[in-house]
């Protein structure tokens, strides 16, 4: 992780505690692309970008996800409330943080294709809002809301409390006048790998790469 031009603080979250259920046997964070599981593929760019610091979030499957990650900076939390849904997951990385720990970037273990470039340029646009602790950055694609989202510090209180499977979404329409829409010009912010489908056209996209 380097540093930023700003001082202010970022924390990354990487939720990786998913069965993948629509995937049938198997568990899509640990199919490899290039050789690296997905789940390693997202930490390491996220760990390449200019976060302060990194947690993930495991669960399902929880000590072959960790064995995945093994040897990099990143911290692991487990979550024995997993099958509960999503929420209870951001719920987990907010509760290792305070208000002054900083802002959290929240990032879903399935999304392989995005890159370092993407979260610096996250990053770069909400730290230059000057009230950035009350500011939720959201990236975009042609009007499709993606991840990973931004959430200033002043709402980790309401994340810690969060459950189910909607996650942060929930509080988006309460906080409209907050939210900071970026927009990126790539499809990588909402390709989630969730069907078999979409991993093979995952697999046949990065081969043509």
């Amino acid at each position: 992780m380097t540093g930023k031009a700003s001082n202010k603080k970022i924390v990354g979250g990487l939720l990786a505690a998913g069965s993948s259920q629509r995937m049938g046997k198997i568990n899509k964070l640990l199919f490899e692309i290039k050789g690296v599981p997905m789940v390693r593929k997202v930490a390491i760019e996220m760990l390449k970008s200019n976060l302060d610091s990194c947690f993930a979030v495991t669960g399902y499957e929880s000590e072959r996800v960790a064995k995945a990650l093994e040897g990099l900076p990143i911290k692991i939390i487990k979550n024995p409330e997993w099958e509960n849904g999503q929420g209870t997951s951001v719920s987990k990385v907010a509760t290792k943080l305070n208000n002054d720990s900083g802002d959290l970037m929240i990032m879903l273990g399935d999304l392989p294709s995005v890159k370092t470039e993407h979260f610096n340029y996250l990053i770069k646009s909400h730290t230059d809002i000057m009230s950035s602790e009350f500011t939720i950055t959201i990236p975009e694609y042609k009007g499709l809301k993606g991840n990973p989202v931004i959430w200033g510090r002043s709402y980790i209180p309401q994340l810690k409390e969060l459950s189910g499977e909607l996650g942060g979404r929930k509080l988006f329409r309460k906080y409209l006048k907050e939210i900071n829409s970026v927009e990126i010009n790539s499809d990588c912010i909402i390709s989630d790998v969730d069907t078999s489908e979409t991993l093979d056209l995952l697999v046949k996209r990065i081969e043509l790469s």
